[in-house]
């Protein structure tokens, strides 16, 4: 799981917390003869010593991912689930059916190309329930067909065909390339004058920002049945399945900007009880058709 999750940055904060209680200790004439050599040695070394540092944060995460999730066990019961996980501690932890609010599927960039997902659970809780509650990591990593079938065994009312997810308009493509470029194109223009010549390869930042702008459209979607409804996008770099129980959304808001007043465009966010507070799922960019369903889905009435 660790191989295509973003635990190396976790990892990191534990080494240079690790190393920090022995910095001190360190004489001073061997940090400036280090960096003096450092120095000499130029590019050459840092882009090395940064490559070495990836691998070893890389297998000290996949290591504690190991022991975090040793011999991980789902088990099923009339009115709740089990998850068992642990090397040095099994941690033990009960999901029962009517805390689930909502469901969560979870594909990294370099899942989705392999193919595998993780499932997280949305519970709500009171507060002699804190570690019972919130995002529950159902599944850490597995096959996303073979996840779907679990889904369905285990929460039949949260099943969905992939086929029926509505995509948007073509047309709304425009509206993430715009927003995303025009946030990168600053910065790239500020470090381009200030660091020129070597501020240019900041336009490695309007690249960046288009691919985002891209694949965020590609994936953001949804789709409606008699009771569920599923929201999908990519908020960051992962893309992020909600399926919700109509009777579980707390409220849904639909927003459109002086900005999407010409495109007839509208951001629509759906509030879920996650632990002791909310969590807001949203899709960017609907049409105006679209987001006037989704609202009629959830007011019939208004």
């Amino acid at each position: 799981m660790a191989v295509t999750s973003s635990g190396v940055f976790g990892s990191l904060a534990l080494i240079i917390a690790f190393l920090s209680q022995f910095w001190e200790a360190i004489p001073e004439e061997w940090l400036v003869s280090g960096f003096e050599q450092a120095i000499r040695l130029g590019i050459l070394l840092f882009v090395v010593i940064a490559i070495l540092l990836l691998i070893v944060l890389w297998i000290f995460s996949i290591i504690l991912t190991l022991f975090k999730f040793f011999q991980f066990k789902l088990h099923q019961f009339e009115d709740h689930l089990v998850v068992e996980k642990g090397l040095f501690e099994r941690d033990t932890t009960t999901i029962k059916y009517e805390r689930i609010q909502g469901v969560v599927i979870v594909e990294s960039p370099l899942r989705q190309i392999l193919r595998l997902v993780s499932v997280k659970i949305i519970t709500a809780g009171g507060a002699d329930e804190q570690n019972q509650s919130g995002n529950i990591l159902l599944i850490p990593i597995m096959k996303k067909q073979l996840a779907l079938e679990t889904i369905k065994e285990m929460l039949p009312a949260y099943h969905f065909e992939e086929a029926k997810i509505e995509k948007l308009p073509k047309q709304n493509l425009a509206r993430f390339l715009m927003i995303y470029l025009v946030w990168s194109i600053i910065p790239f223009l500020i470090l381009s004058v200030l660091f020129y010549p070597y501020g240019l390869i900041a336009v490695l930042l309007p690249l960046f920002a288009g691919l985002k702008a891209i694949a965020s459209f590609r994936a953001t979607g949804f789709s409606l049945s008699e009771g569920t409804l599923l929201l999908r996008a990519r908020p960051f770099l992962s893309k992020t399945t909600h399926l919700v129980r109509k009777e579980r959304i707390q409220s849904m808001k639909v927003s459109r900007s002086i900005w999407m007043e010409r495109t007839k465009t509208n951001h629509l966010s759906i509030a879920l009880k996650s632990g002791n507070s909310e969590t807001t799922p949203f899709l960017r960019y609907l049409s105006g058709e679209q987001a006037e369903r989704l609202y009629k889905w959830y007011h019939p009435n208004a």
